[in-house]
């Protein structure tokens, strides 16, 4: 029987739901950000992983989902997306609503590419330079023309000896990012929303999920068993 990516309790995602109960407007925020990054016409997957992305990088590296969704007319080089991003509307309630309910319940669409945990995303000449590094990855086409999917670094602090996953080995504060996030990083961007407190995260050992999507990679494209270097970084996400 095939691998059901899109079954809840994959990867616990509670931390994150926790946030949206408390911040209610940052479902919309979410909401904008998917529907300006793969366009009106994605597919139910699609949408799925590229809402995966957002959350799987904010518990990654310890930050909350409202930093995440942080873009550049807001934090400057410390924003993720482009502000175009979010200015194209939103889903409506019933398709962002299913949407949210199965990533929150711990889907994990984008584990059946086998490319580790999925953190980002990129196009053009931005996917391109991804693969050419190294970073591991896989091409979709979206509502918007395709996008490219990442297991980008850093995890964890963002220091050379943070743990890093399915091969993704940036160097210090090279976020391997759509928009090139600098080196060196303030505390709190100028003009951005203030990242709220409490959420340390701990990061320790994730290697039963670098393990299964491995896994499930060489059973869907007969990738080389690269297991042997999969660092320990994230397993109390997984259930």
């Amino acid at each position: 029987m095939a691998d059901d990516f899109g079954a809840p309790g994959q990867i616990d995602r509670s931390r994150i739901e926790d946030e949206l109960r408390q911040k209610p407007w940052l479902r919309e925020r979410l909401n904008q950000m998917v529907r300006g990054e793969v366009g009106s016409k994605a597919s139910d997957e699609v949408r799925r992983i590229q809402m995966e992305t957002a959350m799987n990088r904010a518990l990654a590296r310890g930050h909350s989902l409202e930093q995440a969704l942080w873009d550049t007319g807001m934090a400057g080089s410390r924003g993720y997306y482009p502000r175009a991003s979010f200015t194209r509307g939103g889903y409506d309630k019933d398709t962002f609503g299913g949407d949210l309910d199965a990533v929150l319940a711990g889907s994990n669409y984008a584990g059946k590419y086998g490319k580790g945990l999925i953190t980002g995303n990129a196009s053009a000449d931005v996917a391109q330079h991804q693969f050419q590094r190294g970073t591991p990855g896989f091409t979709l086409q979206t509502g918007s023309g395709p996008e490219s999917y990442f297991s980008e670094g850093p995890f964890g602090t963002g220091s050379p000896s943070s743990p890093q996953i399915a091969g993704a080995t940036p160097s210090q504060g090279d976020y391997a990012t759509p928009l090139a996030r600098v080196a060196q990083q303030p505390a709190q961007p100028p003009n951005a929303p203030r990242e709220p407190t409490g959420y340390a995260a701990p990061l320790a050992n994730l290697q039963r999920l670098g393990q299964s999507l491995m896994a499930a990679g060489r059973k869907q494209s007969q990738l080389p068993d690269v297991q042997s270097g999969m660092p320990s970084a994230i397993s109390q996400f997984i259930v």
